[in-house]
Parts: C-alpha cells; structure tokens; sequence
C-alpha cells in the first residue's frame, strides 16, 4: 500500500502503517485484537445467583423443572438473552453483567459507550455489542487512528476489507453493518474480527 499509495508510509508509532501522517492498524482474516481472547474470560460466578451456569460443554439457565439447556458454548449471547428473561432481578443480571465485561473482560469505558445499544430480548444485540466493546477497547487502548481488516490469510483470500478512521466510536460505528467477529462464549467476549464463514456480521 505504501508504494501505490503517496499518502500511506512506513509506521511513525505502534500502527502497521501510516495514512496522512496518522497511525494506520491493519489485520488480517481471524486476527486477534489485542491479547488472546481466552485470556480474559467473563467471571460466570458473578452470574450465577441469576440463574446462568456452566456445565461441561453446556450452559444451563434457570433452576429446577424451568431448566433451558444451551447446548453450545459458542451460544453465548442467546444463554445472556434467556437468563434475562427468566431472572427476577433482570437490573442485578444487567449489572452483574455490566461489571465482569467492564472490569474482567476488560472492556473498560466501551462499555458504557455501548451498553444502551443491547436489547437482551435480541440475542443479536448482545453478540454485536459485545464484539464491538472489544474492537472500541483496543482502538481506544493503541490510539491509532484509521483501522483496515481484510480476508487475508492463512488459508489466502479475495481481497475483500472493510475500513473506518476517526475516534474510537467513530471507527465502531463505521464497521456497523460490515465487521464480522467470532462467535461469543462465555471464554471470547474478545472476538476475532475476519471475514470466515463461521464468523456473524454484527448486525445479523
């Protein structure tokens, strides 16, 4: 790109890049934003009083003969969603979730930024919030200010990309409708961005 392009040069700081003097990030297809997301799991016992659990390779929700079983730990957004719906105490259960991605996940002040957008009737909000909190987490913590992802890697790609420049929010709101992240568990609420087939577009 720095050859084609007059505007883009070597890096000046942590980006890959440089677009107009500002630090430019790229990443490749399945790339990590930051440190792996296993690293920083959301702390289920803070949800447990609610209702959620997780067992073996399942998550169940409820408590005795009320029992739903999500049988798939890459579901992690639709256990969130009928946990809501079945505890009592629905603002402790947001709380409670509110605190283990602000401070155990990471998070940070993403959170508040994007808290409002989730509607815990809609799985999809949740998964798309959630992966966005990530991506406004690590813009905001590398300070760069033009982000590129494209379908390249290891098994090659078509060229596809998607980009955004500005502030942290800015660049979250201009991938709306275009980034795709991993599927969440309760072990990745920082998911991968990447153009895979096994990946969700934040708003679908």
């Amino acid at each position: 790109m720095a050859l084609v392009f007059k505007n883009i040069t070597d890096s000046r700081g942590k980006g890959d890049l440089a677009l107009n003097g500002e630090e430019f990030e790229i990443k490749g297809d399945g790339a990590t934003l930051g440190e792996k997301p296993a690293a920083h799991p959301v702390d289920l016992f803070k949800l447990e009083p609610f209702g959620l659990r997780k067992v073996e390779k399942s998550y169940e929700i409820g408590e005795g003969e009320d029992i739903e079983i999500v049988g798939n730990l890459n579901k992690f957004a639709l256990a969130l969603s009928l946990t809501h719906k079945q505890t009592k105490d629905k603002k402790g259960f947001e709380e409670a979730l509110k605190n283990t991605l602000t401070n155990d996940v990471g998070h940070g002040e993403a959170v508040n930024t994007l808290w409002n957008k989730i509607n815990f009737n809609n799985p999809e909000t949740i998964q798309q919030e959630i992966a966005l909190m990530n991506l406004y987490r690590y813009v905001n913590k590398e300070k760069f200010k033009h982000f590129l992802a494209h379908d390249f890697g290891a098994s090659g790609g078509t060229g596809k990309y998607v980009y955004a420049g500005g502030s942290p929010e800015n660049i979250v709101n201009g991938l709306r409708g275009s980034a795709k992240f991993e599927k969440l568990a309760w072990n990745n609420c920082r998911p991968r961005i990447g153009f895979k087939t096994t990946y969700l577009e934040e708003d679908a």
